[in-house]
Order: C-alpha cells, then structure tokens, then sequence
C-alpha cells in the first residue's frame, strides 16, 4: 500500500466518521477494499494525528468525541 493510498483512506474514515456513516469496522473495512486489521492500523494512525475515534456500539458507527476529523492535502507545487 503506498502512502498515497493511506493518505486517501485516512481521508476517507474521517469523512466516513464525519458524516455519521453507520457501518461496522467490517463494513469500513470492505468499502475501503481493505483487510479489517489494516483499518485497525488506518484507525490507530487517525488516532495518532488527534482524531479521538471510538466505536458506539449502540448507534453502530464511530464517532469522534472531540468533532476533531482530519483533511490531509497534497500539493506539487
């Protein structure tokens, strides 16, 4: 996997989370044509850049606790 590709996919678990999407990490997991332990691994780096992740059992989705979610851009300027 290149660093391009987890940049997109951390992208796009925070805009999953963002949104409120109610999916299992199993669910995220096959979205993001991925192994669910590599979403763990995205997950934990999510967690790393500040986004405060758990998973609600009760509504079925992740939320972020803070509102804090991640963008990250790259320019070739």
């Amino acid at each position: 996997m290149t660093t391009f590709t987890k940049i997109h996919q951390i992208n796009r678990i925070s805009k999953m989370v963002k949104l409120g999407a109610r999916m299992t990490p199993k669910e995220i997991a096959s979205q993001l044509n991925i192994a669910e332990s590599s979403l763990y691994n995205l997950i934990r780096i999510c967690k790393d850049l500040g986004m405060d992740l758990k998973f609600n059992r009760t509504s079925g989705k992740y939320e972020s606790k803070d509102k804090k979610y991640i963008k990250i851009e790259i320019n070739d300027k």
